[in-house]
């Protein structure tokens, strides 16, 4: 917030620091809202009027004592509130210096970052410049963390004792399979194995090939 500074001095400050942002004025009984792109004014909204019309007050009121409130936007924030308020446009985009006034010795104005810019509605001006310019905020994008890709399992070295079986163990699976064979039951296997081969003729419609002497 700056206070007690020429109206024209102050737009004169954010022309030279090539402001982007929201400048809210308080002139005397009159209150205005700015909103500069690179220190020119893009839009521009009065009590009752918009546009090249508030600019033009403003441009008779250029040596009266005003007061300042400046927002800055990002600059997807700045399109948005650009696109959203076409009919406070300022058609010929005006650089402050062509309403300051003769310089006058004093500090620099300065830039107070809001947390949440936003423009009071007027009676009867229209669109208003700051109209979801909250709402739209985009985040900057979160920074992308690289992940890091898992690495690559070590294979397992194997030696020739992995590959070739030992003569020991050569033997051990010899007499495990003649276990598994004494274990069986080949008439029971032989059984299932004439019971599935039937079921199957009889599903494919061919029972007169079957012969039951042989089963």
């Amino acid at each position: 917030m700056k206070k007690g500074r020429e109206l024209g001095t102050i737009l004169e400050d954010l022309r030279e620091e090539r402001f982007s942002g929201i400048c809210a004025l308080l002139c005397g009984n009159q209150s205005f809202d700015l909103v500069f792109q690179d220190g020119l004014i893009m839009l521009a909204s009065g009590d009752s009027t918009c546009g090249d019309a508030t600019m033009e007050i403003i441009g008779t009121q250029r040596s009266m004592i005003a007061d300042a409130s400046l927002s800055s936007l990002t600059p997807a924030q700045l399109k948005l509130t650009l696109e959203f308020n076409a009919g406070c446009r300022v058609q010929r985009p005006i650089p402050a210096a062509q309403i300051t006034p003769a310089s006058t010795p004093g500090d620099r104005l300065s830039r107070r970052p809001a947390e949440a810019p936003r423009i009071v509605p007027k009676p009867g001006a229209g669109k208003d410049v700051r109209e979801r310019a909250d709402d739209s905020r985009v985040s900057p994008p979160e920074p992308s963390t690289a992940r890091s890709s898992p690495a690559p399992a070590r294979e397992k070295e194997a030696g020739p004792r992995d590959i070739f079986a030992s003569d020991s163990d050569e033997s051990t699976m010899v007499d495990r399979d003649l276990q598994a064979l004494d274990a069986m039951d080949l008439d029971t296997m032989s059984q299932k194995i004439r019971m599935n081969c039937r079921q199957m003729i009889e599903k494919l419609h061919l029972e007169h090939l079957i012969d039951d002497r042989g089963g």
